[in-house]
């Protein structure tokens, strides 16, 4: 399949197992083809967070990029950023209103650090101080269905997704998996029919829709498989990645 220039991939639930490792299965095959097709790991991690598995996979360098925070960061694997948009200083203020009430734990990244909500005595500092990339919420899938809905009267501001089942992520309005993917798409000039893309969540939907080979994890929930034109065999704990890789590159 000598049309495929790149392949966009999902971390948790995708590329790693639920040990948070990459099968060597996978790793190999990874790094059969890293070499002539770029691999873009795509995540709502941050850069640091991504980089030990680049390290792992030989991919630190200039040629390929990574999709941090949903979407909201593009950096190539040096760490270089490309595209940025963290949430706004006033959306931040008026969304802290409405989680604090909230008695659940909150963890609030910037570009590079990680911070807990309870943790920050004074949120009107931070919010001047620091720029936000995206919030993760996490507690009972009953208590984040309930929030999210409550924090519906957002969605003009905020990109309000679950990655896993009981995890709210918030992020930037626009800063989705599927529009990074674009961006890098239009740098690489290549097109839909030119990439694959790997996913198991609600976040990767619109990224798994989109592209030429769209592919949903077997232990992806049946929405997601829904959107996706083809389904692994295998379960991120069974190589499920390298295996459709080699499947559709042969």
């Amino acid at each position: 399949m000598n049309n495929i220039h790149a392949i966009f991939t999902d971390l948790d639930g995708t590329l790693l197992n639920d040990e948070k490792e990459i099968g060597n299965y996978t790793k190999e095959v990874i790094k059969k083809y890293k070499n002539d097709i770029n691999i873009i790991p795509t995540s709502a991690r941050s850069f640091n967070r991504i980089k030990p598995y680049l390290e792992e996979l030989g991919l630190l360098d200039n040629f390929n990029y990574t999709i941090c925070f949903n979407g909201a960061l593009i950096v190539n694997n040096q760490g270089v950023e490309l595209f940025s948009s963290h949430i706004s200083k006033s959306t931040m203020q008026e969304l802290t209103n409405l989680i604090d009430k909230y008695n659940i734990e909150w963890m609030i990244y910037t570009k590079n650090e990680l911070f807990k909500r309870s943790k920050i005595e004074d949120i009107n500092k931070f919010i001047r101080d620091n720029d936000t990339f995206k919030l993760i919420g996490t507690s009972t899938e009953e208590k984040i269905d309930e929030i999210r809905k409550e924090l519906s009267v957002m969605n003009d501001k905020l990109e309000i997704t679950t990655s896993m089942s009981g995890r709210l992520v918030i992020v930037n309005k626009g800063s989705t998996k599927a529009t990074a993917v674009e961006k890098i798409m239009a740098r690489l000039n290549i097109g839909r029919e030119n990439i694959i893309a790997i996913g198991d969540g609600e976040n990767d939907n619109e990224m798994i829709k989109n592209a030429g080979y769209g592919v949903a994890m077997l232990n992806a929930p049946e929405a997601v498989k829904k959107t996706a034109r083809m389904i692994t065999k295998y379960t991120n704990n069974e190589d499920g990645v390298g295996k459709i890789i080699e499947e559709i590159l042969n």
